[in-house]
């Protein structure tokens, strides 16, 4: 699991347009994060300064980052991904859980319900749930975990990735489960490679936008989506989805297009 440019870019757009303003001051990693090769601890201080920080929180910032990288410690990525979180998130607490990650992390496997009470402003999804086999387990225990009114963000494969992991994800997925759960689906990118000015992202405001763009441009071999819900202020239990097309949920535009890609 690790935090590219491209999430790191969306996370930062997220927060100059006020998604985090209602609190993100406890975030929980499903998979403890790193940073990964194209992202350094450089990048971290510019978004600092990019998101109008104060000139002494900066410097602070500027000086840990300069203590981390000549230290050079084994948990280097992972010590920059927290520091990046608490410029971006504005986070105070940070938790983890992961099978394979640093001391920090809580170990415990995602395919059984979890044995933690307390709730949390965000929970991440970055490149974890694809490798767990029992995904409605998951899910409800992501829905468990967010308190009312909190951020579930998740960043995983769409097509491509061959042995990646157990799953790639569609957009029918966030939809529904937004649906069946009273989600608002605030956010939903499709992210293609792009070339030497990164990836190209497609902002599907609704489902049709989708079917538009793949009946239009067709799909990439690589390709990942981003998606932020946010969980509804009134607390329900978690319920499974049922995908829209059976369910009679898709308008008839997106009703016929499921059935011509079909």
């Amino acid at each position: 699991m690790a935090l590219t440019q491209t999430i790191v870019g969306l996370l930062v757009r997220m927060r100059r347009a006020g998604l985090f303003d209602l609190g993100t001051a406890r975030v929980l990693d499903l998979g403890e994060q790193n940073l990964y090769g194209n992202v350094r601890g450089s990048d971290v201080v510019a978004i600092a300064r990019l998101l109008k920080l104060p000139d002494t929180r900066v410097a602070g910032i500027e000086a840990e980052v300069a203590s981390m990288t000549s230290a050079a410690a084994p948990t280097l990525a992972f010590d920059l991904a927290k520091l990046l979180y608490r410029v971006v998130f504005d986070c105070t607490t940070y938790r983890a859980i992961d099978l394979h990650g640093t001391d920090a992390a809580w170990r415990h496997d995602l395919n059984l319900p979890l044995p933690v009470s307390e709730t949390f402003d965000v929970v991440t999804n970055f490149g974890t749930s694809e490798h767990v086999f029992d995904q409605a387990q998951l899910f409800r225990s992501i829905h468990a975990l967010v308190r009312p009114g909190g951020l579930m963000l998740h960043a995983l494969p769409h097509q491509g990735g061959p042995d990646h992991g157990f799953f790639n994800y569609h957009p029918t997925f966030f939809h529904d489960l937004a649906a069946a759960n009273g989600y608002r689906v605030a956010t939903l990118v499709l992210m293609s490679p792009g070339g030497e000015d990164g990836d190209r992202l497609d902002m599907l405001k609704d489902r049709e936008a989708y079917a538009a763009l793949i009946g239009k441009e067709g799909l990439t071999r690589e390709s990942g989506l981003f998606v932020a819900l946010v969980k509804p202020f009134e607390e329900r239990p978690f319920q499974a989805p049922m995908q829209g097309y059976y369910a009679g949920d898709l308008s008839e535009e997106g009703r016929r297009a499921w059935e011509d890609r079909r």
